[in-house]
């Protein structure tokens, strides 16, 4: 199976359909309005996480009102909802419908909202239903044929993830930030069998300080823009421009495969730290979350 064929097919159809609109060249977005941004910054990150709805026993729910997948690894990061567009009057009834498929395999749910999220009070009514507001992101575009993106800091050595060597450091980065074993491992054999090609629309980068693994960073192209995620540094190696070293690497990467926008999820303590490398806040995204069972 191609990179091509691994998108989440309701990001991939509608690639299809702004192509025949001709509103993309070449699958990649040139418009930047804030309309299409707002588009581009949900599209890309539901094609990216629909991957994980892949996994070996995973279920996966792809149609064009509503995205989620679920895992056998009872953790957040392996069970979302991605999407939702309901009509007011059936909202409940969708809401309960989705709980019980994530329920009865006692599975935890995140659930994300945009603002192309329908109805509009989508949060609200989740709380209702037991959710809880687990806190807010915020969308962000950059346009690169202006980027100016800054030189590694001294020592730093950016790698993309080629080799079970680079796999290993970089698996040593999520372990010492407290990622759990399983979800690692999961996530590493999903990205070695299905998307570890040449020219892959998913690459990863390790940060080596002295040869060290202290970062990593993730590059996913889709939806016409290329997404950067879990851009992560060890604490120990923090407020050096590593973050920023760990962010420039895909950029680059994808302004050399010709992409004009770059897109990402940001919390508020990392907003000055993309602000200053030229991203611009586009929208909030904001996440719901419920545990039926609790393992402390």
């Amino acid at each position: 199976m191609s990179h091509l064929e691994l998108r989440g097919r309701a990001g991939a159809e509608s690639d299809v359909e702004r192509k025949r609109s001709g509103q993309w060249s070449d699958g990649i977005l040139p418009d930047l309005s804030p309309s299409s941004l707002v588009e581009a910054i949900e599209g890309n990150m539901c094609a990216f996480r629909t991957l994980l709805g892949r996994l070996p026993g995973a279920a996966l729910h792809d149609e064009p009102d509503l995205l989620w997948f679920a895992n056998r690894i009872p953790d957040l990061a392996l069970n979302a909802v991605l999407r939702a567009r309901f009509p007011s009057h059936e909202v409940d009834a969708r809401i309960d419908q989705v709980l019980s498929a994530f329920r009865s395999r006692g599975a935890p749910v995140i659930w994300w909202t945009s603002p192309l999220s329908q109805p509009a009070d989508l949060g609200e009514r989740l709380v209702s239903h037991g959710l809880v507001h687990h806190g807010d992101v915020t969308g962000m575009a950059m346009d690169l044929s202006r980027a100016v993106l800054p030189e590694n800091p001294p020592g730093l050595e950016v790698k993309p993830i080629c080799d079970a060597e680079t796999r290993h450091a970089y698996d040593a980065v999520l372990e010492m930030d407290g990622l759990p074993a399983p979800v690692r491992q999961a996530v590493d054999g999903l990205y070695v069998e299905q998307v570890l090609e040449e020219r892959s629309s998913w690459l990863r980068y390790v940060g080596l300080l002295a040869d060290e693994p202290v970062a990593v960073s993730d590059l996913y192209l889709g939806a016409g823009v290329a997404g950067i995620y879990d851009v992560t540094t060890i604490e120990g190696a923090r407020r050096q421009g590593i973050g920023a070293a760990m962010t420039a690497a895909p950029l680059r990467e994808a302004r050399r495969r010709g992409y004009r926008v770059a897109i990402l999820h940001a919390t508020d303590m990392a907003l000055g730290l993309y602000r200053r490398l030229g991203f611009e806040a586009q929208c909030r995204l904001s996440q719901y979350v419920v545990f039926w069972s609790f393992p402390w």
